[in-house]
């Protein structure tokens, strides 16, 4: 059995969601089996609705939770017992292989950075984020653990993300860009000059700049930046996608044609949507700590939960962490 930990009151939707993708990852793969950590009437209420075999799961009860607005710092003082506390426990204990949560972001790389610890050749853990491109999938990373970040931070995430667009994103020879404001070496931030000499010198992989206009192209495969650029350009790619359908569908409804037109694109348009949707590529893994804690999006569906324990699936049968080690 591929055993799984779920944080399932952390979340905006209701619990039932996270509790529906165990279903449907299980669907997909029946060796899965969950721990699942939260109020137990509550689980057992909402699993009164969904097929998931009673051998395919195990519920600890707990009534301590890590709610959205609370500092970070409270998982690791005031709320240990916590859902996200245990499950992540849960890993460090050997009992599961790997923890999901859609809960409180910064508690969840707090709890998972204090009970997991990093692995040795790591001292700033980062977050993994697979987007669509032209071509396939592309990786962030730093996508926002680390605000504030040396050159040998970006020198590591870059180690890091080779291993994963490798492994898991499929990539033979995955190329690595370094995100800064121009192409040519002269240019930049005093983090980004002195994270490219580093790059340069010691990573095989490492082709140069990269700028914003080159995220979609497909032509890199794993692009580095700090926690805060990363994260900011997350959120643009996010609102983007949402307000680019939002304008074509006010522009298909403003004439006749327009609308004629839009029909025949329709199926066009929603594989489009679906190729450009964060549900299909699920989780963020926080790489660098010493075990697997994938970071899910607040208001994910059981759709984005499914592909999310899908992905923590692959990272297990694929031995990450010994991966890891063997490269460094």
């Amino acid at each position: 059995m591929i055993r799984i930990a779920i944080d399932v009151p952390g979340g905006d939707l209701p619990a039932v969601e996270r509790l529906h993708g165990c279903f449907l990852a299980y669907r997909e793969e029946p060796a899965l089996f969950f721990h699942l950590f939260g109020d137990s009437a509550l689980i057992q209420s909402s699993l009164n609705s969904i097929p998931l075999p009673s051998s395919h799961y195990a519920v600890t009860h707990t009534t301590s939770v890590m709610e959205m607005g609370e500092s970070p710092s409270h998982i690791l003082k005031q709320k240990k017992d916590s859902s996200m506390a245990l499950a992540i426990l849960s890993v460090k204990n050997g009992e599961s292989q790997a923890i999901l949560s859609a809960g409180n972001t910064g508690a969840q790389m707090a709890g998972s950075l204090y009970f997991l610890g990093r692995i040795a050749s790591v001292e700033r853990p980062s977050i993994a984020i697979a987007f669509p491109t032209l071509t396939g999938f592309s990786l962030l990373i730093d996508g926002g653990a680390n605000a504030d970040s040396k050159p040998e931070h970006l020198l590591e995430s870059a180690r890091l993300g080779v291993i994963y667009a490798e492994h898991i994103l499929h990539y033979s020879h995955p190329k690595v860009g370094l995100i800064n404001n121009g192409s040519e070496e002269e240019k930049g931030s005093q983090l980004t000059k002195s994270a490219y000499v580093l790059l340069k010198d010691q990573l095989p992989q490492f082709i140069g700049f990269a700028e914003g206009r080159d995220l979609f192209s497909g032509n890199i495969q794993v692009f580095i930046t700090d926690g805060f650029t990363g994260n900011v350009i997350l959120k643009t790619i996010e609102g983007t996608s949402s307000s680019l359908f939002q304008l074509i569908k006010q522009e298909a409804n403003l004439s006749y044609s327009g609308k004629i037109g839009a029909l025949f694109l329709k199926k066009s348009f929603r594989s489009i949507k679906k190729r450009m949707d964060y549900r299909s590529y699920g989780g963020a893994p926080l790489l660098g700590v010493n075990g697997i804690s994938i970071i899910c999006h607040g208001s994910s569906d059981a759709i984005a939960i499914k592909n999310a324990i899908l992905k923590a699936k692959e990272m297990i049968q694929m031995d990450w962490l010994t991966k890891i080690s063997q490269a460094n």
